[in-house]
């Protein structure tokens, strides 16, 4: 009795703390801990495959993209793609789709890396430093992967343009971060 009604004086008085672990106990925080990593995992998986695709397994993926994107813009109006312009369009439109994609998947990993550091304590400057490093590294290691998959190859560019994603993520969050907090400061 005496232990409940003191946890609930620490609770009503110290809202900060985390009642969630409170209550797991230390085998369920080490779990939740651990747990937080498994998107990381996932999102780095799936680039794994991505970049384990050979040169014309991507090249087909990127057409048909590209090809959904012309159609969609020639129905609307908005360009015509008849006859020879269609694969013109489509060829132009192949880079950009490709270093996009890049760009959105890195960007979801390091938010993914984010969750992982900010689950297990890490905040502030640290938290993004951390995640944007996690993201450069694993970008390089992404690209000497290519090295060994046929018709691929490694690009330091492309390394630089993935980081370059997860550095728009890390933007974004710390502006949402930013209205957040003057949002609330109007509100009281």
């Amino acid at each position: 009795m005496f232990y409940a009604h003191f946890l609930n004086s620490i609770i009503m008085f110290y809202p900060q703390i985390n009642c969630f672990e409170m209550r797991v106990g230390l085998k369920g925080k080490m779990f939740f801990k651990l747990a937080a990593w498994l998107p990381a995992i996932i999102m780095a998986v799936i680039i794994s495959s991505f970049s384990g695709q050979e040169s014309d397994q991507s090249q087909g993926l990127s057409d048909r993209v590209a090809g959904y994107i012309i159609d969609a813009a020639d129905a609307a109006g908005i360009i015509d793609a008849g006859g020879e312009n269609r694969a013109a369009y489509v060829e132009k439109l192949q880079f950009t789709i490709r270093k996009g994609a890049h760009m959105t998947e890195y960007a979801l990993f390091t938010c993914t890396v984010l969750f992982g550091f900010y689950v297990n304590g890490l905040r502030s400057a640290r938290l993004y430093l951390m995640g944007i490093s996690v993201t450069f590294i694993y970008a390089m290691s992404d690209e000497i992967h290519q090295l060994f998959v046929p018709g691929r190859s490694g690009q330091f560019a492309d390394v630089l343009i993935d980081t370059s994603g997860g550095l728009i993520a890390i933007l974004l969050l710390m502006k949402w971060r930013s209205n957040e907090g003057k949002n609330t400061k109007k509100d009281v």
